[in-house]
C-alpha cells in the first residue's frame, strides 16, 4: 500500500524525507503551531519535526479585530492581537446607508451611526427642503445626448449671479431684434437675399461692431466667436457677397461643405466646437434643412426646447445665440411646423419690395414686446470693393407693409426714405441749427426741433452726413 500524506507546505520536501525513511501501514501525525505533517514511521516524524517548526515560524497567521485584520509570523502573534485591537479603535467605520455617508470614531458607534442614517434619508425623503441639492447640471460638452433635460431650480439670486453683462443694457446683439441667448429664426423666400443680410451680422457680431440693420443700439458689444454653419451658397457666392472686401477677423468661423447624418451629429460638432471657445458665442445655421430632413412638431420641439437649452445651460454663464435661416412654404410662411413660432424666443421674416429694397418683419420678439408687429424698410448697399449689405431705412406704417413679397405696386413711393422726401431748404436749417448748437447737444435735439418730418437720430446723421458734416 502507497503512503499517505499530509502536509500543509513544503509539500516536495516532505516527500523526499518520506522516501528516505521507509514506510508504514500507520499514519502518524506531527503538529507544532499551525502547520501539521502526517507520515508513516516515528522516524519521518522526527525528521519532519524541523520542517514543521520552521513553516510554523515563517507562516503569517491573520488576526482579527473588528473591521482590522493583520497578517504576522506565529512568534508575533500576541502582539499582532493587541495592535490590530488599537488600529479597529482609531480607525474611524464609514457607514453608508441610501447615498448618505457618515463616520465615527470607535466600532461601538455603528449602530448610533445607522440609525442617524436612516434619519437622514427619511428626512430627505418627506421634506426635500430640509437638504439642499445643487441642481445645476455639471458642463457637458463631451457630444453625449441625454433624452432627458433635467429641470433646472435655482433662486433669484443665483440666477443673477449668473449674468456676464457689465450692467444692465437690454442685452441687445442685433438691435432689439435679437437678444443674446436668443434662439432666432430668420426666413425668408427663395433668392430674397437672407444670406447677405445674415452674413453681414455674423460680421458685425464677430468685429463687435453695431449692426447696420438697426436704427439704433443701446447693448454693451465686444467681438464674439462666431460659428457660421453654410449649407447653401458656393465659392461664387462669397466672391459675389464680398467682392474684395477684406473680413479682417478671425472669430468669424465658416463651416461649409459638410454632412451630418441627423440633428444630433449636428449638435455633436457644435459642441465640439464650444469646447475651444471662452466667452459669448453666436452659431448660425443656414440653413436648417441641411440638418432636419423632418419638420414635425416632435423634431422642432425637441430641437429648441431641448437640445439648444441644453447647450445654452452647459455653456452658463456664458450666453450661446442660435439664429436659424429658413424658407417659405407655398403660403410665403415660415416653412415646417408651428412649432418653430412657438419655441424660437424671435421670429423674422424678410420680404423683397424692389431691386433696391427689402422688408423686415418682426413676427415675434419675447423680449422687446414693443418691437413685435413692426416692419423695417432696410436698402440694399453696396461698398466701392463690391461689400454688399443691408442699411435700415426707417420703420413702415401699417398701410405701407406688403404681405406679398412679389407685390412691387407703387413701391418706390413708399420705399422712399424720408430724408429724400424733406425739402433741401430744411436740410440746410438742420445743417445751421447742429452747428449752432441746440438745447440737448446732440442728433435727438435737431429731430425735435422738425417733428413734422418724424425722423430718428440716425436719420438726422446721416441727412447731415450727405451735407458734409464729419462726426
Amino acid at each position: 500500500m502507497g503512503t499517505r500524506i499530509i502536509t500543509t507546505a513544503l509539500t516536495k520536501g516532505a516527500k523526499e524525507v518520506v522516501k528516505r525513511h521507509g514506510t508504514s501501514r500507520i499514519p502518524l501525525r506531527v503538529t507544532v503551531g499551525r502547520v501539521s505533517v502526517t507520515a508513516a514511521t516515528v522516524n519521518q516524524c522526527k525528521a519532519l519535526t524541523k520542517f514543521a517548526k520552521t513553516l510554523s515560524e515563517s507562516t503569517p497567521v491573520t488576526i482579527k479585530a473588528d473591521t482590522m485584520s493583520i497578517n504576522a509570523g506565529a512568534r508575533g502573534s500576541a502582539s499582532a492581537v493587541k495592535s490590530a485591537k488599537d488600529l479597529a479603535e482609531a480607525t474611524p467605520p464609514k457607514i453608508k446607508c441610501f447615498g448618505v455617508s457618515v463616520s465615527a470614531g470607535t466600532v461601538e458607534k455603528t449602530l448610533a451611526l445607522l440609525a442617524v442614517a436612516a434619519i437622514i434619508y427619511a428626512s430627505v425623503k418627506i421634506v426635500p427642503p430640509l437638504i439642499k441639492k445643487k441642481v445645476s447640471p455639471s458642463p457637458n460638452l463631451d457630444g453625449d445626448e441625454e433624452e432627458v433635460l433635467a429641470p433646472q431650480e435655482q433662486t433669484v439670486d443665483q440666477i443673477r449671479k449668473e449674468s456676464t453683462l457689465a450692467k444692465y443694457d437690454d442685452g441687445q446683439l442685433v438691435g432689439k431684434y435679437i437678444y443674446k441667448g436668443d434662439k432666432a429664426i430668420i426666413f425668408s423666400h427663395f433668392g430674397t437675399g437672407k444670406t447677405v443680410m445674415t452674413m453681414g451680422m455674423a460680421v458685425d457680431i464677430a468685429n463687435g461692431r453695431i449692426s447696420k440693420i438697426v436704427p439704433e443700439d443701446n447693448g454693451i458689444h465686444s467681438p464674439q466667436t462666431v460659428f457660421y454653419y453654410d449649407g447653401e451658397n458656393d465659392t461664387e457666392d462669397y466672391v459675389k457677397i464680398y467682392g474684395s472686401h477684406a473680413v479682417d477677423t478671425d472669430n468669424l468661423h465658416i463651416i461649409r461643405k459638410f454632412y451630418f447624418r441627423d440633428v444630433k451629429a449636428w449638435l455633436k460638432d457644435v459642441r465640439e466646437k464650444l469646447k475651444y471657445v471662452h466667452g459669448d458665442v453666436t452659431v448660425i445655421l443656414d440653413n436648417i434643412c441641411c440638418i432636419l430632413s423632418s419638420f414635425n412638431a416632435n423634431n422642432i420641439r425637441e430641437l429648441f426646447l431641448r437640445d439648444f437649452t441644453k447647450i445654452q445651460r452647459d455653456f452658463a454663464p456664458h450666453k450661446v445665440t442660435f439664429i436659424v435661416v429658413a424658407h417659405t412654404n407655398k403660403e410665403k410662411e415660415l416653412m415646417g411646423s408651428n412649432n418653430q413660432n412657438n419655441f424660437a424666443t424671435t421670429v423674422l421674416k424678410l420680404s423683397k419690395r424692389d431691386d433696391d429694397y427689402l422688408q423686415l418683419e418682426i413676427i415675434k420678439n419675447r423680449k422687446y414686446g414693443d418691437m413685435q408687429g413692426k416692419s423695417i424698410l432696410l436698402a440694399k448697399r453696396e461698398t466701392d470693393d463690391g461689400f454688399k449689405y443691408d442699411e435700415y431705412v426707417r420703420e413702415l406704417e401699417s398701410s405701407e407693409v406688403s404681405h406679398d413679397p412679389d407685390d412691387n405696386q407703387e413701391f418706390e413711393k413708399l420705399c422712399t426714405c424720408k430724408a429724400d422726401r424733406i425739402p433741401d431748404e430744411v436740410k440746410q436749417k438742420m445743417k445751421d441749427w447742429y452747428q449752432k448748437g441746440v438745447d440737448g447737444h446732440g442728433l435727438g435735439a435737431i429731430a425735435k426741433k422738425f417733428p413734422e418730418y418724424n425722423l430718428k437720430p440716425m436719420e438726422v446723421k446721416r441727412i447731415l452726413e450727405s451735407l458734409g458734416v464729419e462726426f
